[in-house]
């Protein structure tokens, strides 16, 4: 399995959660929904307008080209486009995370991250079911699945600046059964979705605390810095 994606909902969740720690709730939420349409949907705009400008000329097999398919892909639905599912799932994680941050307010982190991880459990068990009702695509951009990633990312928030070489070990000690599960060599079959799943959390863990310990590293910074300028 891919898990740029996964890593990537995870960090939306600690950086909307910081976002919103500066604000307050309901004050901001237009603030929230204007800088996430410049961000999100106006990129995906620009692109659209080229995308559909050329299926109109090349007629590619396998596109359906309609005013309704265009409509829906300009509202984030972008079910012929690519890997635009991510597009699609991040558009409706945009719209629930002032929910998800209310909730995490007023119960805890802890609680929206043990709702968040049986919604994600419930969509792994349930994958089958949602292929054979909804197809590949609308299970892609079932945003529930995802949910447990993007309330990590809150629970992260309170731990974020002392993650250190003791999260490196604790987070690599917790990637290590699911990578072994992943690989058949303990566990079953069945358990290698859900592995997958989870694994995306502690990896998360790993990748932000190598990243904070890497500037102690002497050239690491200088490095890092030549690439971000290099063209």
């Amino acid at each position: 399995m891919n898990h740029a994606v996964p890593i990537f909902v995870v960090i939306f969740g600690l950086n909307s959660e910081l976002w919103w720690r500066r604000r307050a709730l309901p004050r901001d939420l237009g603030t929230w929904y204007r800088n996430r349409t410049r961000r999100i949907l106006l990129p995906m705009w620009g692109m659209l307008i080229v995308w559909w400008a050329m299926v109109l000329v090349v007629r590619p097999l396998g596109v359906a080209i309609s005013v309704r398919r265009a409509v829906f892909a300009f509202a984030g639905y972008l079910s012929q486009v690519g890997t635009g599912w991510f597009v699609t799932m991040i558009v409706q994680m945009v719209l629930v995370f002032p929910l998800l941050h209310a909730l995490a307010r007023r119960w805890g982190p802890g609680v929206v991250l043990a709702g968040g991880l049986a919604c994600m459990l419930a969509g792994v068990s349930s994958r089958f079911w949602l292929i054979a009702h909804w197809g590949i695509f609308n299970t892609f951009v079932f945003s529930p699945r995802f949910y447990g990633h993007v309330a990590f990312g809150i629970l992260l928030v309170g731990v974020f600046d002392r993650l250190g070489l003791g999260a490196v070990i604790v987070a690599a000690a917790a990637v290590a059964p699911c990578v072994a599960v992943r690989q058949g060599l303990v566990g079953s079959p069945m358990l290698v979705a859900f592995s997958d799943q989870l694994v995306d959390l502690p990896l998360t863990v790993l990748l932000l605390a190598l990243c904070r310990l890497a500037p102690r590293v002497p050239g690491v910074t200088a490095a890092l810095v030549w690439l971000g300028r290099t063209p």
